[in-house]
């Protein structure tokens, strides 16, 4: 996201004061006030943030920040190379960082606030005017709590830029841009902008921010920071919800007490190649997500089509990608003829058979460790062999066929589960969100009798 001119409302701290301010920096993320707010949206208000494209937000859990790890990994941010300064190289975070740890669209229309963007009406009844252009949490809070279950257009936009924010745009005065509504207008739209892309821009702005005029203050989107961490530094990863499947990333990590900065600083400090990712890997469904499609199509993207290594979301998901045999490759020949060249691209063993003198060579693709076999014999024990090779190599065709049935199978079954996660994680927000209202309504009642019986 760009803005035309951006001052710093926070104040700058003196050199000597800068570790220690730092190390307690200050924000105004809050995943606790977004994820309360999410477990009160009902199914139809659900549905509308889905349309909007920030639907897999709402499948990510409330997480606390880990601060310790948060300083060092800024300290190593180099506003230069726009990228971390690690023992083996610059690790930079990328749009695709963004698709699969957020679950955000990284392609589209720009998101760009103009100061030179008249106010429209829509700013003007969220409470802005021609000198503030910006609308308090609280207020938005308030109209949400007004709205009700109501799944309006209004509805849509109130919690988006109470989304905003409290999670994706946080800010040092805990208000929101009012410019931001003018790509809100229209509802039916909002999916057409890159959100994941805007997010990132004003996360690298805060981070240039801090490392340029050493404020105390960090806004942006925090969250992305620290799970961007634990997906691509192996050091002190909490332990996950559902190993690697889930999606969007975020959700996959649990919340764990962090260790003291000085950890942090010598982990850091003695971070090894083995313990980088430095790209990340794509599961086989994330590869078939239309946000990562999308980006894969960009000139961004290309390179990752080809550079990417898809891996599968279980391992109980059969490779058969190795298990290939081709009859057409077996050559024989005898006496002085010349055996046939490998085609190119062939993988195979020589066996070599020979009988007074005659030598006949069979070229027979291999399977991982099988070696080069020698056999002696006459040209019926020849045919035979091949014979029994072209059975063999049906049967391991049958086999393929087999193994790829129950990859389909099993590829079916594991989408089937994660929607059936999905539906219970949804459930049980609705039933803590139920059992909150109930003891709300407990509590009434007895502090109502408490007030009759005085």
């Amino acid at each position: 996201m760009r803005r035309s001119t951006r001052k710093s409302s926070a104040p700058a701290l003196a050199p000597s004061d800068l570790r220690d301010s730092v190390g307690n920096f200050s924000t105004r993320f809050s995943s606790p006030s977004f994820t309360k707010r999410v477990e009160r949206l009902t199914d139809g208000q659900r549905s509308a943030i889905q349309d909007a494209a920030f639907g897999n937000l709402l499948l990510i859990p409330n997480h606390t920040l880990s601060k310790n790890l948060l300083v060092e990994l800024m300290d190593r941010w180099s506003g230069e190379k726009q990228a971390f300064s690690l023992p083996h190289g610059d690790l930079k975070i990328t749009l695709l960082d963004v698709a699969l740890i957020l679950g955000l669209p990284v392609t589209g229309k720009s998101v760009l606030l103009r100061e030179d963007e008249p106010l429209s009406d829509l700013e003007i009844d969220y409470g802005a005017s021609p000198g503030k252009r910006k609308i308090s949490a609280a207020s938005l809070e308030s109209r949400l709590d007004a709205l009700g279950g109501e799944a309006s257009d209004d509805f849509t936009r109130t919690f988006l830029l109470f989304t905003f924010g409290t999670y994706l745009f946080p800010n040092a005065n805990g208000k929101v841009d009012a410019r931001f509504l003018h790509y809100l207008t229209d509802v039916g739209e909002i999916h057409s902008y890159a959100w994941g892309a805007a997010v990132l821009e004003d996360t690298l702005t805060w981070l240039n921010r801090r490392k340029e005029e050493t404020i105390q203050y960090v806004g942006g989107c925090l969250l992305l920071l620290q799970i961007w961490c634990y997906e691509h530094l192996d050091m002190a990863r909490p332990n996950q919800f559902l190993a690697n499947s889930a999606f969007p990333r975020a959700s996959r990590w649990e919340n764990s007490k962090p260790p003291p900065r000085s950890w942090f600083t010598s982990k850091f400090q003695d971070l090894t190649d083995d313990q980088i990712s430095w790209e990340l890997q794509l599961t086989a469904g994330e590869k078939d997500l239309a946000i990562v499609k999308e980006y894969l199509q960009t000139e961004d993207g290309k390179h990752y089509s080809h550079a990417f290594s898809i891996t599968q979301d279980s391992s109980s998901v059969v490779s058969t990608s190795k298990v290939e045999l081709d009859v057409d490759s077996i050559r024989i020949t005898r006496g002085q003829e010349e055996v046939d060249d490998k085609q190119p691209g062939s993988s195979g063993s020589i066996l070599t058979l020979s009988e007074e003198g005659d030598e006949h060579m069979l070229l027979l693709p291999t399977l991982d460790q099988s070696p080069t076999i020698f056999v002696r014999g006459s040209e019926n024990d020849l045919i035979q062999n091949n014979k029994l090779l072209e059975d063999k190599v049906s049967e391991q065709r049958k086999e393929i066929d087999d193994l790829k049935t129950e990859n389909s199978l099993l590829k079916a079954q594991n989408m089937d589960l994660k929607r059936q996660v999905d539906e219970l994680r949804r459930k049980c927000q609705n039933m803590r969100l139920s059992s909150n209202l109930f003891m709300g309504r407990v509590d009434k009642l007895l502090l109502d009798g408490c007030s009759s019986d005085l």
